[in-house]
């Protein structure tokens, strides 16, 4: 999260790395408010979906999943191979 006060990113989410820098999360995109990340997060595990980022766009490869070996994570749930002690996807109210 970027913390220098007066900046306009404030506040948003970022992605660093030694080899790129420093980035606004996600990438290449205008910045994500961690407050807004947070109830953009509690909504697609209520609703069972994929995240819609601040830019309209959604995130339609990485879904919340229950793994055996991870708990909560985040990925293509298409891919079986991922996890091949099992995975529930959160796809909706139970």
């Amino acid at each position: 999260m970027d913390a220098r006060r007066g900046e306009p990113s404030y506040g948003d989410l970022g992605h660093w790395s030694v080899d790129n820098g420093d980035d606004l999360y996600p990438l290449g995109r205008g910045g994500w408010p961690l407050v807004d990340w947070l109830d953009e997060i509690a909504a697609a595990l209520e609703e069972g979906r994929c995240l819609h980022r601040p830019d309209g766009m959604d995130d339609r490869h990485d879904w919340p999943v229950l793994t055996r070996s991870q708990g909560l994570t985040w990925i293509d749930p298409r891919d079986p191979r991922l996890f091949p002690d099992g995975m529930l996807k959160l796809d909706g109210p139970r």
